[in-house]
């Protein structure tokens, strides 16, 4: 399972991806099931650090907008989904 931060300072901006063990995040899950206490961090391995330029990552922000924008989530008891 990755992850991923985006570190803003100083420019260039730096997107770093992290892998997080499966089995680790399917642990919390079921604590978090079963009403027990979470870690407040969990660790994972860096596995690569981008630099972006302002332009790139203008572009990859209306590229993560626009697929947000065309997720539609499954309505709850025939509710519409609502837009913003």
């Amino acid at each position: 399972m990755g992850s991923a931060q985006l570190d803003a300072f100083p420019y260039p901006f730096y997107l770093d991806f992290w892998f997080i063990e499966p089995a680790l995040l399917a642990k919390v899950m079921v604590d978090s099931q079963n009403g027990r206490t979470l870690p407040e961090q969990v660790e994972g391995k860096l596995v690569a650090r981008i630099s972006l330029g302002l332009d790139v990552l203008a572009g990859l922000q209306g590229q993560v907008q626009q697929t947000f924008m065309n997720i539609r989530p499954a309505s709850t008891n025939g509710a519409k989904p609502e837009r913003s």
